[in-house]
Parts: C-alpha cells; sequence; structure tokens
C-alpha cells in the first residue's frame, strides 16, 4: 500500500508534464538548488504589511526561509521549524502543535478561543488544527515575531506564520522530483511541475507523500485487549496541490490554488509525566507507551483560495483575496497512557474557516503612500465528545459548537521626510462576535446506577470591538543600514464561558527596536532588535473546581522582554548562520488549579469539588490550588542555532557540500507553576547533511538528533510528547 500511494504521485508529476525540456533551474527556491547553502540565496520578499519589501528593509522582526533553506535543514514541518526561529517555541500537544512566541500563543485547547499567533498560508488564516500540515513544494516561510494587530488582523497578540507556496511561473516548462528513504521504513516521495500552458497562463501541479512507521513501541503487555493494536506515531501522509496563475495583462493576474492534505498516525504518543500518578504503572523506556484503548487519529484539510490584483494606469492597486479552509480530525485517545481503561475520550471535528479580505495600494514611487482595507472572516467550529471515566464508572459527553465571525477595516500611512527618514502609522478597527447555542452542554452520566448526574451549560454569546495601531520611525542611514523603532498595540478577542459568563478581549503593548545591515562588502547580514511587551487581561486556561471542568479567564497582566539576533556570514565557500534569542518573562496567577498534577493530568474528568462530607462523584481540589508566579509557558529563556556550511568544488558542475548543525533550547514550564512535572527539560540537538550535485542532480545523505538525545517534545493533560529519536536516509533529487 506504501509503494502503490508514492508511485502513484511519482506517475502524477510525471504525467503532467509530457514533453517538457529538461532544464535547469537552479534560481527557483522551490526546487532542489545543487546544494545551496541558506547564506547563498537571494533576499526573500516580505508581503506581511501588503507591499513587498525586501527582509532587510522590512521594520519588523522577521525570520524568513526559503524552500532550500527548509531542505536543508531538514525542516518538514512546522516542529522542526522552532529550531532556527528565534522566539519561537512549538509544542507537540498530540492534538495541535502550540504556537508560541516571546511566550505568547496558544497555551489552550479550546476550539472557542484562537491562539495568539496566526497562521496563514497562501495569505488565508488558518486555524490550528492545520498547523501539523508538511511543508512541500514551497516558496518560503516568514515567522513575524509581536503583535501585528493592523495588517495582519485581531488574532495575533504573539506573532504570525505566513507559509507562501510555490506560484507557478508563466513562460517556464520546469519541474522536481526527489525520492527520499530512512529508518523507521520511511519513504517520502515530493515532487512538482511548472506547465506554461500559454503567453498569459501557466499551471503549477505539487504531491507529497510520506510514510513512515512509529518511533514507538506497544508496551502493553501480552494478552491485553490493545496489543494488537497498531502502534501510534506512524506518518500516512497523502497530499497534494494544484496552483493555476492566469495574467493576460502587465495590470491583472489571477491566482487560484487548491489544496489537499490527508494523514493518519494510529493515534498519540502521550506518556505520562514522571512524578505524576501513573507514571510508575508504565514503561520507564520513552519510547515504550501504553493504551487503554482503541488508538486512532487522523486529519485531513482542504483548501481554496483566489487571490486578484488590478493596477491602475495612475499605479494603484487593487487586490482581493478570497478562500476556504475545510479542516476536519477524528481522536481516539487514552488520556490516562496506562495499559488498562482509565479515562477515554473520542473527538470528531469540523471546522469550515471562510475569509475574504479587499486591499487597495497607493503607487511605489511616491513620498506619502498609503495602504487601505476591508477583511471580513466566518469560521464555525463543531467538536463533540464522547469519554469514559473507568475509575468512577461514569461517561461524560461535550457539545461544542462555537460560531466566531470577525469585520475589521484597516489603514496605513508611510510618508518620506527625508530620503534617509520615513515616518509611518497605521490602524485597525475589529469588530468580533462569538455564539455557541443551546447545545453545547457537558453532561455527566454514572453506569452503575444507570443515573443522570449533571449538566454544565456552555451557550451564549459575546461581542467586542477595539482598535489596534502601530506608530513607528524608519530611518535608511545608507545602503548597508537600516533602523527602525516603534510602538504598537495588538489585541485577541473574548468569547463564551457559559450563559453568564464570558472572558474578554486580551489586549497588548509592545515597544521594539532593531538595526539591520551588511557589512565586508555583504559578507556579513545581521538582524539584531529588542523588545518590551506589555499584556493586559491575558486569556488562561484553567479548572473551575465548582464542576470540574476547563475554562477561560483573563489572568491579569503579564509582560516580556529581549533581545532577538540573525547573522548570516558568506566568505567564498563557507557559510555560516546564527539564530538566537534571550527571553525573560513574568506571569502572576492567583488561586488557579495545578492542572498537570491532578491525577487525570487536567481533563476535567473527576467531577465538581466535593462539598461538606462527600466523597463519591467529586473531587477534592484544595491541595491543588495556589497562586503561581514566574514566566509563561512555553517561554525559553534562551535559544541558540547554529548552522556551517563549505561548498567543494569538484570541476565542472560537480560539488560536494558538508553541512552541519547545532541547536540549543533551554528548559520551559508547561504551567504556571514551578513543580517539577511542569517543567520541560532543555535539548540540545545535532544535524549534519552531506550533498553531492552534478548537474541537474543531487544525491544526500543526512541524520537528525545524531547523539540520540530524548527530550519531550510538549506536553499536555498529564502526559509528555517526546520528540523524534535519531533518524537518517538517503535523497535523490533531479530538476527538470
Amino acid at each position: 500500500m506504501i509503494r502503490a500511494n508514492w508511485l502513484v504521485s511519482a506517475a502524477l508529476v510525471a504525467m503532467a508534464a509530457p514533453g517538457v525540456a529538461f532544464a535547469s533551474s537552479a534560481g527557483d527556491q522551490s526546487s532542489p538548488t545543487d546544494g545551496a547553502s541558506p547564506g547563498a540565496t537571494d533576499e526573500i520578499v516580505v508581503t506581511a504589511e501588503k507591499r513587498s519589501t525586501t527582509v532587510m528593509r522590512t521594520n519588523i522582526a522577521v525570520a524568513a526561509l526559503s524552500g532550500d533553506d527548509l531542505k536543508q535543514h531538514e525542516i518538514r514541518d512546522v516542529k522542526a521549524l522552532q529550531n532556527f526561529v528565534p522566539g519561537l517555541s512549538v509544542s507537540d500537544t498530540g492534538l495541535v502543535s502550540q504556537l508560541n512566541i516571546r511566550g505568547i500563543g496558544l497555551g489552550i485547547t479550546d476550539p472557542g478561543v484562537y491562539s495568539g499567533v496566526a497562521i496563514y498560508r497562501d495569505n488565508l488564516f488558518q486555524g490550528p488544527i492545520v498547523a501539523n500540515e508538511p511543508f512541500y513544494d514551497i516558496g518560503s516561510v516568514q515567522v513575524l515575531r509581536g503583535p501585528q494587530g493592523t495588517f495582519v488582523g485581531n488574532n495575533s497578540t504573539g506573532g504570525a506564520l505566513f507559509v507562501k507556496t510555490s506560484d507557478p511561473k508563466l513562460g517556464d516548462a520546469s519541474g522536481y522530483a526527489s525520492l527520499t528513504g530512512g529508518n523507521y521504513n520511511r519513504i517520502a516521495f515530493e515532487g512538482a511541475v511548472n506547465i506554461p500552458v500559454s503567453d498569459t497562463l501557466a499551471v503549477r501541479i505539487a504531491t507529497y507523500d510520506e510514510h513512515r512507521a512509529s518511533f514507538f513501541k506497544n508496551g502493553n503487555p501480552p494478552g491485553s485487549p490493545s496489543r494488537g493494536y497498531s502502534t501510534p506515531g506512524e506518518l500516512n501522509i497523502i497530499a497534494g496541490r494544484i496552483s493555476v496563475l492566469w495574467k493576460p495583462s502587465d495590470d491583472f493576474q489571477s491566482l487560484t490554488k487548491a489544496e489537499y492534505y490527508h494523514n493518519v498516525t494510529g493515534g498519540f504518543t502521550g506518556k505520562p509525566i514522571p512524578g505524576t500518578f501513573f507514571s510508575t504503572l508504565v514503561s520507564p523506556d520513552p519510547y515504550t507507551i501504553n493504551f487503554g484503548n482503541v488508538p486512532r487519529y487522523d486529519e485531513s484539510t482542504f483548501r481554496v483560495d483566489n487571490e486578484s490584483s488590478l493596477t491602475l494606469r495612475n499605479g494603484i492597486t487593487l487586490r482581493n483575496m478570497i478562500g476556504l479552509t475545510v479542516a476536519k480530525f477524528h481522536q481516539g485517545s487514552d488520556v490516562i497512557g496506562v495499559s488498562f481503561p482509565t479515562v477515554t475520550v473520542n473527538i470528531s471535528a469540523v471546522e469550515p474557516i471562510f475569509s475574504e479580505e479587499f486591499t487597495i495600494i497607493s503607487a511605489e514611487d511616491e513620498p506619502l503612500k498609503w495602504t487601505i482595507g476591508t477583511y471580513y472572516l466566518h469560521d464555525k467550529n463543531k467538536v463533540p465528545v464522547f469519554g469514559q471515566n473507568f475509575f468512577a464508572n461514569q461517561i461524560f459527553t461535550n457539545q461544542d459548537r462555537a460560531i466566531k465571525q470577525s469585520k475589521a477595516v484597516y489603514g496605513g500611512l508611510k510618508y518620506k521626510l527625508t530620503d534617509a527618514l520615513e515616518l509611518e502609522g497605521s490602524a485597525r478597527y475589529t469588530w468580533s462576535k462569538t455564539d455557541k447555542d443551546r447545545r453545547n452542554q457537558s453532561s455527566f452520566f454514572d453506569l452503575t446506577t444507570n443515573n443522570f448526574l449533571f449538566s454544565v451549560l456552555t451557550t451564549g454569546n459575546q461581542s467586542d470591538k477595539g482598535l489596534t495601531w502601530k506608530i513607528g520611525v524608519n530611518y535608511t542611514a545608507d545602503s548597508r543600514n537600516f533602523l527602525y523603532a516603534f510602538v504598537a498595540k495588538g489585541r485577541k478577542g473574548g468569547g463564551v464561558q457559559s450563559p453568564v459568563s464570558n472572558f474578554a478581549p486580551e489586549s497588548v503593548m509592545d515597544y521594539e527596536a532593531g538595526w539591520k545591515g551588511t557589512m565586508w562588502g555583504g559578507a556579513l547580514r545581521a538582524q539584531i532588535g529588542g523588545f518590551y511587551s506589555k499584556y493586559t487581561n491575558m486569556q488562561i486556561q484553567g479548572i473551575v473546581p465548582a464542576n470540574g471542568f476547563p475554562a477561560i479567564f483573563n489572568a491579569g497582566s503579564a509582560e516580556t522582554y529581549g533581545p532577538e539576533a540573525e547573522l548570516a556570514v558568506h566568505l567564498g565557500n563557507f557559510d555560516m548562520t546564527v539564530a538566537g534569542s534571550y527571553l525573560k518573562s513574568k506571569i502572576t496567577v492567583n488561586d488557579i488549579v495545578n492542572r498537570p498534577s491532578l491525577p487525570d493530568g487536567g481533563q476535567g474528568t473527576l467531577g465538581p469539588q466535593c462539598a461538606a462530607g462527600q466523597t463519591a462523584n467529586c473531587f477534592n481540589y484544595g491541595p491543588f490550588i495556589g497562586t503561581a508566579t514566574g514566566p509563561l509557558p512555553f517561554a525559553p529563556k534562551f535559544n541558540i542555532a547554529v548552522g556551517l556550511s563549505y561548498k567543494i568544488e569538484l570541476g565542472g558542475d560537480k560539488r560536494l557540500v558538508p553541512h552541519v548543525e547545532y541547536t540549543h533550547t533551554d528548559s520551559q514550564r508547561t504551567s504556571f507553576f514551578k513543580d517539577s512535572t511542569s517543567i520541560l527539560p532543555g535539548r540540545d540537538l545535532f544535524n549534519a547533511k552531506l550533498t553531492y550535485s552534478a548537474d541537474r542532480f543531487d544525491f544526500e545523505a543526512f541524520v537528525t538528533n545524531l547523539t540520540k538525545e530524548v527530550y519531550p517534545g510538549g506536553a499536555n493533560g498529564g502526559l509528555w510528547f517526546y520528540g523524534a529519536p535519531r533518524q537518517f536516509g538517503g535523497r535523490a533529487s533531479v530538476r527538470f
């Protein structure tokens, strides 16, 4: 079956390109390029503020990686991205990958709450479920640090992630294909073909298949009901994309993309955190897991979008972006992670998100540049949950349906006082609304007595509106030095907690300054900056003792600050990249339940607080309640990544490029408490790659996690999710 799937993908690329002439496409960032090193790639264009600027002239702390950079670092998804982007932390929670930038992002597993890090794929807003999609045939990935409330939108208090897939090219008959094999029975195929249908029409077809056995072993004892289940943690990815570019004139173009992704993993790989109640009942081997029910997880995404632009005679550009993403997943998991039935959960979810944005952009050659636009988003999610608590012999259900709508108008001005000095200001006004109808409720049933115990309604509606803005100054000292400073306000909308309780919007004031420049004739390229952010009404998730359910509430104020830097050195055939950040953060939360220390890891299955004298169908939360003070969760104090490459010329068009890299990430909290169950240990990872290139062929040998570092890559509900062990393999690629 595995072989059949990737053969189908290979055939798709081959059949899509009959008669295409073999030609070098070394300048195409989306295809393998003769073992090119990151320091040698052209500067990436940033469009986050609706205008095309280079990274070194963008007044934002931004990390940008081309498609070649992703391949060089073996970055195949967002989890690996965190090792090379200052301030970015990605925590594996099983269900989603939680993105946090500077300690702000998604620390909440409630579908009614947006992340503080906005995710865009081809400029289309995505829900957090689709953060797991693979990177294939990518033009660039850009991570914007700090609140992006004006042009990105309402829900980017921490920052934003932009994934830009490769666009079709007019007049270019080209493509590439690569086949990867490795340990754990890994086999992957990636390919793309660019077809110039006519002088005004081009089509690009890309596909990606990957299949890999699990890193984990089934640790359930022989004879147990779950012994014969497939081991969770597999990969069975099938993905494809079709892009169509129509450009009938120099003034108008329309770009349409349709994409499908599907992955079946066999379930989650959570393991009780050492020191928690159930950790002594499982194997001490991090890669041996236990589960008490049939594990299952599959996810899929369908996306279609169109971006059209028209440039008028006076240089003004009209641009419209419209699209729909439908994400689905089904999960069957063991909340506790032991080999006998304890607490099991089955979840099915569907989330269609529709958005449209219209922007008017002034001409580029004027001293006063302006941008105005409107935005609309409609997000409807449905997340039914069914679970069973075998300890209490109870079943519980939860119906979560939410409709979230957002409308906004925005505008920005940039004015050149001199050729070197520029002032800018921008603002956005957003109206947000969340509705949860009467079907939203959580219920408990006692299987011993066959009695209904209680229900908690989570219905209601919430509306809010607010202004976000940015004021800054930019100074271009010369062609090599660019300085910027700004102050900005960001916000994230509120939401529904219960029929009588909502949580308020979260807001942030951010102050930043930085320098971007080149030295030594361009041999050194650098970005250095610093920031201070003050958050108000920060939204966090906790347990409400009165009913025992997870809930969202506003924790008060928090602050984050620190320096960040990115350096790239290119000296002849030698390249070096360095990226790092130092982050300080602080928050105080009073009277909060220490969720990871609860017997169920804070999943909300223990029932309400026991009344005086009550011992059945309840739980005493008193010993687990306290005041938490310290750094924000998922905010490592220090991280650094160093990469080294050297190009060895072998004569003609043949070359050999060895590449090594080292990344360090400090320990980080997973909750607001400092106890051992809430600390994610730090990690040091070493990767290496050797690439041989000849003409249009590349042959690579690679190894990741060379030293076999054992580390948890994330935490959720009293479980650790361990990162990948050492992987190695080879890849053969061809450009045509």
